[in-house]
């Protein structure tokens, strides 16, 4: 399994924790560094587009985090292993309605090589370029829901930790996520 992160020029200084973080757990990862297309929602788009390459280069499981997250804890490789995609989804309920929502988090993504995730993620990047300023967690989330028999499994909250969110409640993250784009935005 080999884990994927990408960044634009102006993020190049907060991958490096997450360049730490992997070396010190000794995993195998592939970081690059992507075009700047003038938007914050055009550059995370971008990610379907570098899972899809990577996936046709490696050919083997791939663990995407983005770039300005870091690996807080060994990961638990058991629960990365299956022939579907895993991520998370939050709940939460925005004031503003009072409804519940369950929103696919795309920070953490386990993408198993096989030839059905390959498709989605084909259909993914199709979507998304269609859709340049739809955030890339809902034009998967999009894909996902025009395909009904496809069952994917869900992280624990620990995978995909936002501190802004999650502190308040007694988890032991495995993936930090720093959400740096809110500062940089």
């Amino acid at each position: 399994m080999k884990i994927v992160a990408f960044y634009t020029p102006s993020y190049k200084h907060i991958v490096q924790g997450l360049l730490d973080s992997v070396e010190k757990f000794g995993y195998d990862i592939h970081v690059e560094e992507v075009e700047d297309r003038g938007t914050w929602e055009e550059n995370c788009g971008q990610k379907p587009e570098v899972i899809y390459r990577c996936m046709q280069e490696y050919k083997e499981d791939l663990l995407y985090i983005d770039a300005d997250a870091v690996i807080a804890r060994e990961l638990p490789l058991e629960e990365l292993s299956g022939d579907v995609m895993r991520f998370y989804v939050m709940e939460w309920t925005p004031p503003e309605t009072g409804k519940k929502v369950y929103e696919l988090i795309s920070g953490t993504v386990f993408l198993p090589y096989n030839e059905v995730t390959l498709d989605i993620v084909k259909k993914w990047v199709t979507h998304q370029q269609n859709n340049p300023m739809i955030w890339d967690q809902k034009t998967l989330g999009e894909v996902l829901n025009k395909m009904p028999d496809y069952r994917y499994v869900t992280f624990s909250a620990e995978w995909n930790y936002i501190e802004d969110y999650h502190s308040k409640f007694n988890l032991d993250p495995i993936v930090i996520h720093k959400q740096a784009s809110r500062e940089m935005k």
